[in-house]
């Protein structure tokens, strides 16, 4: 019987499940879905070791429209922006020029948050007005996925909570802390803007994505490997 959590969503990935949604994906968005379910269970080996439970990839708009994906964590399903097809056109472009590779940061970005939430490691907040999806947790993750993706420096949860008045309404934001800062800079650690936070791992690597547009999900870890792998030996050098 498979193990479920208490939103009813399944702890583990059953293979037969996984492709049956895979060629559904597929018949829906030929290539693409395949692709998508492909990469996300080579991912979810590669950095979560397994872990993580399959309910689903869908191509279309997402809630805030800015955004190129969103996770859903009520039905554990991941959407990637229509833009993100090889055939879609707005405007004269697409948001697939920036081939497999930037397509791949933008699920690994999804999965970070679906891992945030299937672990525990998000505080889910009672407000649902309140953003939390992108603050010192988010940043946890990061850290802690950056290590695997060779995406850039690594930041430092520099963030508290807080509260100000705004239209008469009490809002939470986020304020830098002096003493985190200072920490931070001490420790030679990049102090990202918090819009830099939220779109990564995008932000650190844009001239990545030209040379390896048609690059397959599995070279595109394998580089992630040997670039790790380098920094462990410079560090331990």
């Amino acid at each position: 019987m498979e193990n479920l959590n208490g939103n009813g969503l399944s702890q583990t990935t059953d293979r037969d499940r996984f492709e049956k949604l895979r060629e559904a994906a597929d018949l829906m968005w030929p290539g693409a879905g395949a692709w998508s379910c492909d990469s996300w269970w080579l991912l979810n080996k590669y950095v979560w070791d397994g872990r993580l439970a399959f309910n689903g990839i869908v191509f279309g708009l997402v809630p805030y429209g800015h955004a190129m994906g969103y996770y859903r964590p009520d039905w554990n399903v991941i959407t990637m922006h229509s833009s993100l097809l090889p055939e879609y056109r707005i405007h004269g472009g697409s948001a697939f020029a920036g081939g497999n590779a930037f397509a791949l940061d933008v699920l690994l970005h999804e999965m970070c948050h679906q891992a945030g939430y299937q672990f525990g490691r998000y505080v889910y907040p009672k407000d649902p007005k309140v953003d939390y999806h992108h603050h010192h947790c988010w940043t946890d993750i990061v850290n802690d996925v950056s290590k695997l993706v060779g995406a850039g420096e690594f930041f430092l949860p520099v963030y508290k909570r807080g509260r100000d008045s705004k239209n008469g309404r009490k809002n939470v934001r986020l304020f830098r802390d002096p003493e985190l800062v200072a920490d931070a800079q001490s420790r030679g650690l990049l102090i990202a803007p918090f819009e830099a936070i939220a779109h990564w791992p995008h932000h650190c690597r844009t001239d990545w994505y030209a040379p390896r547009r048609q690059a397959s999900t599995h070279d595109l870890i394998e580089e992630w490997k040997s670039i790790s792998l380098n920094r462990v030996r410079q560090n331990v050098a």
